[in-house]
């Protein structure tokens, strides 16, 4: 029989950068030009709708951070929680250790509100840092950050939003001196977390980071279960199989084969 789907023990804490920065239009989608926030929204929606895991929170990065929505199963209203995030939600700057130190107080490993608290041990809790690395400031570097929150068992992975290179197309007027993705800096950051980096050139980023992200679950009592009922069920099949067949034999050719004498 097949046991039921289970979600994954991964928690997912979403930091979203909305520094001012974010409103450069870097990508092109469908002939329109859409800014890093924009394909930002459209990505996290995605990755919400197709996330596996058991909770996602969110976090705005900004000066100062903030929690955006706790840790919560109901992914619908994730995916609505994200499509209101908007550039400088956090002010124009970012400060990614006062960010990640705000995570390793709210979100402390080992405790939830939920009762279930056998399921909150077990579970993984998986910071994704979603930003363009611009303009860091704060007390502290966010490598020693990331350093702090890998010691109280988190893993880091990040979502580098933005292009390396000026567009091709024109930014139009009104915006900040472009500023391209701190590739390197985000690359630093999830290799100290333990994590991977996804560069976001379009949406087909959205691939890498479910497999990034994918912890499969083997349940061990389901596939014992389901092993022990594949292989008890043939005996008495078989069995009945063998006494239709005695019983279609005709009356002297079944006498003898119940009785030994066949051959």
């Amino acid at each position: 029989l097949p046991a039921e789907a289970k979600k994954e023990p991964v928690e997912l804490i979403l930091v979203v950068n909305t520094s001012v920065s974010m409103a450069l239009k870097d990508y092109m989608l469908d002939a329109r030009q859409l800014d890093r926030m924009a394909m930002t929204r459209l990505l996290l929606q995605q990755l919400a709708s197709e996330f596996k895991g058991s909770k996602i929170a969110l976090v705005i990065l900004g000066r100062p951070s903030s929690v955006w929505l706790p840790l919560t199963t109901d992914f619908a209203l994730v995916e609505n929680m994200i499509g209101r995030i908007k550039t400088t939600l956090g002010g124009r700057n970012s400060d990614i250790s006062e960010t990640l130190a705000l995570i390793q107080q709210q979100f402390p490993m080992g405790q939830s509100s939920t009762a279930d608290q056998s399921t909150v041990n077990s579970s993984k809790r998986i910071v994704m840092l979603v930003s363009d690395g611009y303009e860091q400031l704060g007390v502290s570097s966010p490598e020693s950050a990331v350093k702090a929150l890998l010691q109280d068992g988190f893993e880091l992975h990040a979502l580098a939003v933005g292009s390396t290179n000026k567009p091709e197309f024109s930014l139009g007027k009104g915006h900040l001196i472009y500023q391209p993705v701190d590739l390197p800096l985000m690359t630093r950051l999830s290799s100290i977390g333990g994590g991977k980096v996804v560069h976001v050139k379009n949406l087909s980023a959205i691939d890498s980071i479910l497999i990034n992200l994918s912890t499969p679950v083997i349940d061990n009592e389901a596939e014992i279960d389901k092993r022990q009922l594949i292989s008890l069920y043939q005996y008495p099949l078989t069995l009945a199989l063998i006494l239709l067949f005695i019983m279609l034999l005709p009356v002297s050719w079944s006498r003898a084969f119940t009785e030994g004498k066949m051959f």
